[in-house]
């Protein structure tokens, strides 16, 4: 690869040069005017210097252009309304602020740059002051980052493709850096261009549920914007995030994907099982599955017992005429204790017993509902045992169902009296809303991961729905998911959302503030280097973690620049041969492999400045200004 090697924090000679053309212009003007001399020659000459004189009053402006760059750009506030009249001549593009595409050449230039202190790269305050800057620009040595970074190239606008999103992006910057500014700036225009939009921000962060209504209300969306935040259950919509699903197995498969994996998988499959057990069972006697009813059913024998007594009493009278009269007999037997101390299901009514005999003696078994067989199982399981491998579903459950959240999760859909909106995954994405999902991580971080995987399951399955059935899903318009705080959120169905969403019209944005969050929530590194793999687009802003920096310089890639090396030497002779000194001079140009952007520069960026990679190859180095209404 061949870059051109320039250096330009020399003095500039040009200035010089092309002061001295001028006066050489002025003699020959003068000598001309002056004198009877024929003037031919002087025209000439004078020509001569006037062009020489120009061209290098060129090169001077360009040198001195680049200094002052070097001094950076003000932080910019923006008025929301004039992105919104620029939206349209962005095309199929997001508006990311103002930046230059990070070539190999740049690299050069920052390298040579880091070798030099600071007051040798900034120009002189009187110079800044001369071209007319302000602020921050007039001390950049005392500005927070380095400003230099984003004064290598003249800056134009950043337009991201929208179809770039499709790959999934990952947003990468340490606390205050970027990250809720970006979101503003990301959701007005997806807004604007008629997004469904979900948020998920463990946090509740009172920020982002202002951008998430102000974009609604600067779209003219206002009436589409609905909130969720257990702290605040009066404000909050209604969420069954159990409706959603098209074979009854799924609920299973759903909840079973929450539950942690400790590598064996006998517990999950266990688990699986028993809920596929007492969700079909649930539907069999016509109760909607959600977080309460399945809860009743699970945390204990019981729960599983009364439902199977509802479920072979609808049997009974839906397919035996006079059932009750033929299981009085077998309800009396097992009124008797010896009976009752005989039987397989401990803990069981009279009443279950007698029906279970007469359902398993008397129903021919191709007309036994598996529904009502799976349950009977169930309910024969040892009490202590099925205690012991329900373990590790009855804790989700149970977060899930605490106080104010078992109304707002598992909505009860007759009570007329509850004026909250009742919403699912499903109904939002149709209705193309703007759904803000605050989870209060900070006063319970366990209740709150539980919500957002509750969240993104049901997320999952309407991704699936719209996958398989809708035949226009590429007509429609595109959902992104915006995550924040990926280590609080990321889990199973985020997995899958990010290896299959993009058929099914599901864009994820997920942030995060370094990469070991991620690491320690999946519980290994090679997992979160599998889940980052899955981002084919990354926006960096200032990062100070040193793995996080490794992950961002594996995505920039590297490059080659020019390494020069000087050598000199002197010596004696005292040989007589007329030459009693000797010298020798060297200049060596070698390639050495660095990293594209240089990856130290990470933890000096100024805040809101960026790095990024989208498209896979295009690397930009941008800023962005901070909306305001």
């Amino acid at each position: 690869m061949i870059i051109n090697y320039q250096n330009l924090f020399r003095p500039t000679y040009e200035a010089r040069s092309a002061l001295a053309w001028g006066v050489s212009l002025a003699s020959m003007t003068g000598i001309a005017l002056a004198s009877d001399v024929h003037t031919t020659a002087f025209v000439w000459m004078g020509a001569g210097s006037a062009a020489m004189m120009l061209w290098r009053a060129k090169q001077t402006q360009s040198i001195w252009n680049f200094k002052a760059n070097l001094a950076g750009k003000p932080f910019t506030f923006l008025k929301a309304d004039v992105v919104r009249v620029n939206l349209p001549k962005f095309g199929d593009n997001l508006w990311l602020g103002w930046g230059y595409r990070w070539e190999p050449s740049h690299t050069q230039q920052a390298t040579e740059i880091m070798k030099r202190d600071l007051a040798a790269v900034y120009p002189p305050k009187w110079f800044l002051k001369a071209r007319g800057l302000k602020g921050s620009q007039l001390d950049p040595k005392n500005a927070k980052g380095l400003q230099w970074i984003h004064g290598l190239e003249k800056e134009v606008d950043m337009l991201m493709p929208r179809s770039a999103l499709q790959g999934h992006t990952a947003v990468l910057a340490t606390t205050g850096a970027i990250k809720t500014t970006l979101y503003s700036l990301l959701v007005y225009q997806l807004a604007l261009l008629g997004y469904t939009i979900v948020i998920i921000d463990p946090k509740g962060d009172h920020d982002l549920k202002e951008i998430a209504k102000n974009a609604g209300k600067l779209s003219g969306r206002a009436e589409k914007v609905i909130t969720f935040h257990p702290a605040f259950p009066s404000e909050s919509v209604r969420i069954d995030t159990l409706k959603n699903w098209d074979r009854e197995t799924q609920v299973a498969s759903r909840i079973s994907s929450l539950i942690p994996s400790d590598g064996d998988e006998s517990f999950r499959s266990f688990v699986w099982m028993q809920v596929n057990h007492v969700a079909q069972a649930l539907i069999y006697t016509g109760t909607r599955p959600s977080w309460s009813s399945l809860l009743d059913a699970i945390q204990n024998l019981n729960g599983a017992q009364k439902l199977l007594e509802k479920a072979l009493r609808i049997f009974f009278r839906q397919n035996v005429p006079g059932w009750e009269g033929q299981v009085a007999q077998a309800v009396a037997k097992f009124n008797k204790p010896d009976a009752r101390k005989n039987s397989d299901m401990e803990g069981a009514s009279a009443e279950l017993r007698a029906y279970v005999e007469f359902f398993e003696s008397e129903i021919p078994l191709n007309n036994q509902p598996r529904q009502i067989k799976g349950l009977i199982s169930t309910v024969r399981s040892n009490r202590e045992w099925f205690a012991k491998m329900m373990v590790l579903l009855l804790p989700l459950l149970t977060k899930l169902t605490a106080g104010e959240l078992e109304g707002l999760l598992s909505p009860d859909y007759d009570d007329i009296d509850d004026p909250r909106p009742i919403f699912d995954t499903k109904k939002i994405v149709e209705g193309g809303y703007i759904f803000y999902a605050g989870l209060d991580s900070l006063s319970d971080p366990e209740v709150g991961s539980s919500i957002a995987a509750a969240l993104l399951s049901d997320m999952q399955a309407v991704a699936g729905e719209r996958y398989n059935y809708d035949p226009n899903i590429k007509e429609k318009s595109r959902i992104v998911v915006l995550i924040d705080e990926w280590g609080d959120v990321m889990c199973e169905p985020v997995i899958q959302e990010l290896n299959k969403g993009r058929g099914a019209g599901l864009d994820i944005i997920a942030c995060g503030q370094t990469f070991a969050d991620l690491a320690d929530k999946l519980g290994s590194e090679i997992k979160a280097k599998r889940m980052i793999g899955n981002f084919n687009n990354l926006i960096a802003g200032a990062t100070q973690d040193e793995d996080t920096q490794k992950i961002i310089a594996e995505k920039i890639g590297e490059t080659y620049i020019k390494k020069i090396s000087r050598s000199h030497g002197r010596n004696s002779k005292t040989e007589d041969h007329g030459i009693e000194f000797g010298g020798s001079i060297s200049e060596t140009v070698s390639e050495e492999l660095v990293d594209l952007f240089p990856i130290t520069l990470m933890s000096k960026l100024p805040d809101l400045h960026y790095m990024a990679v989208w498209n896979r190859g295009t690397v930009v180095k941008g800023r962005i200004p901070k909306l305001v209404l």
